[in-house]
């Protein structure tokens, strides 16, 4: 089911740490018809900013390091890029800050990839 062609309205902006997942996603996502660009925080904020993008995948726990506040700040701009969040934190409070914080959307790791490609 291809998407089109490559255009912000199909790309997905990825950042995840571990590369075997990062890949994993990639070509789940763009067997789909999705271009996937795996960026930085700071580079996705940048593109999001500039509406470059159609959905931000964020992993919770960047290199050890909660980026729940980062989405927050996102929000804050005013950046309205749908976010879906994977995380390891599955608890049902841990879900609900993810979507406090200004998730739409969260996936608890391990998940199935085809149960990613239907949440986009």
């Amino acid at each position: 089911m291809s998407k089109g062609p490559s255009v912000p309205g199909w790309t997905i902006l990825l950042v995840e740490d571990e590369i075997e997942l990062a890949t994993e996603i990639k070509v789940e996502l763009e067997r789909h018809g999705y271009v996937v660009r795996l960026v930085s925080m700071a580079d996705a904020v940048d593109i999001a900013r500039t509406n470059g993008a159609a959905m931000l995948i964020l992993d919770r726990l960047l290199y050890g390091v909660d980026r729940l506040r980062a989405l927050e700040d996102l929000r804050k701009q005013g950046i309205k890029i749908p976010v879906l969040v994977t995380s390891v934190r599955s608890s049902v409070d841990e879900i609900a800050q993810g979507l406090k914080a200004g998730a739409d959307g969260y996936l608890a790791k391990p998940f199935y990839m085809v149960e990613l490609a239907q949440r986009n």
